[in-house]
């Protein structure tokens, strides 16, 4: 049981990594862009933003997409390391959170490590990210079940 448990959690590294560095520079590029054209909402503007995602995305990958998937794994080994720790559900998504934000915030300072005010504007976009990935990859470790939610019980008082 104990070398399956290793494969497991492996396998939700891995599946953590791809979702992190995949997603999480295109979640970025994302709340760069739409706030730029959510003035001018017509279709026109829709389609100006999906091609501007479509064109910035493999940039934005190039960047991003390798600490992304780095943090991702180690997030995704911690996550399941906090999840047969956790009193209950509502801690696990707390810690899931807390640890997206760390973890999302940590990646342009991996990149940008000689300009330290270009990584520290992109940290908060990191962060953003990031909790929006540890949300992403819990859900998504919890529907192939690598993660069991139900295991996790809430402390009782002791009389």
């Amino acid at each position: 049981m104990e070398g399956s448990n290793k494969r497991y959690s492996w396998i939700a590294a891995v599946l953590s990594g791809l979702v992190c560095g995949l997603l999480g520079p295109l979640i970025g590029v994302v709340v760069v862009l739409v706030p730029g054209v959510v003035n001018g909402t017509s279709s026109a503007g829709t389609r100006e933003l999906l091609q501007a995602v479509v064109g910035m995305w493999p940039y934005a990958e190039m960047m991003f997409g390798v600490p992304g998937f780095v943090f991702g794994c180690c997030g995704g080994l911690l996550l399941k390391t906090l999840v047969s720790r956790s009193p209950s559900t509502k801690a696990i998504i707390f810690r899931a959170v807390l640890l997206g934000l760390a973890l999302g915030a940590a990646v342009p300072f991996w990149l940008l490590d000689k300009s330290w005010k270009l990584a520290g504007a992109y940290a908060l976009l990191g962060a953003f990210s990031g909790i929006i990935c540890a949300l992403l990859v819990l859900w998504l470790l919890c529907s192939i079940r690598l993660l069991d939610l139900t295991a996790s019980k809430p402390i009782r008082a002791s009389k």
